[in-house]
């Protein structure tokens, strides 16, 4: 409706004056992640998706503490095995957008985020290869951007890979 609709032209809005000016209004970090990141569990996918962006446009300039907030919230989302498979998908792919804006800065958080993108790669159900592609991408962005950090869980990602590259539908 009408109040997604305004949502989702503030939510630009403020995508761009982060990305412009997210560095000089530090003041406001910790309120603005507190209010983008409620709204990942939007029922609105168009909500759900431009907080991906303005959060991931907002990490680079967080501090590490709230950073860590952040990932910290996504993980916890990400735990909740009963949460909606659109929600889950959303904060697999705002993972794999932390790491990617903030890089080698998102190493400390892979102990936590690694296994359990692993997991919901090997769990994903038959038919729902988005949420398998976005694991597999978000793994990806920490093997490009985490080097150093990663490499305690290169052998379960290649495994994973192998089997995915391996995999065919037509022969199942």
């Amino acid at each position: 409706g009408k109040s997604a609709e305004i949502k989702c032209e503030c939510l630009d809005i403020l995508g761009d004056v982060l990305h412009r000016f997210g560095n000089v209004i530090t003041k406001d970090h910790a309120f603005m992640l507190t209010a983008l990141l409620t709204q990942l569990s939007s029922t609105q996918a168009s909500v759900r998706k431009k907080s991906v962006t303005c959060i991931a446009s907002l990490a680079p300039c967080l501090s590490d503490d709230l950073l860590a907030k952040a990932t910290s919230e996504v993980v916890q989302l990400l735990k909740n095995k009963r949460a909606k498979s659109e929600i889950t998908r959303t904060n697999i792919q705002m993972i794999g957008a932390l790491s990617r804006s903030v890089g080698y800065r998102f190493g400390p958080h892979l102990a936590e985020a690694v296994p359990l993108l692993i997991s919901y790669c090997t769990s994903a159900s038959e038919n729902d290869e988005e949420l398998r592609e976005y694991s597999l991408q978000a793994l990806e962005s920490f093997m490009l951007r985490c080097p150093r950090d990663i490499s305690p869980y290169c052998d379960g990602i290649l495994n994973l890979a192998l089997e995915y590259v391996s995999y065919d539908p037509n022969y199942t």
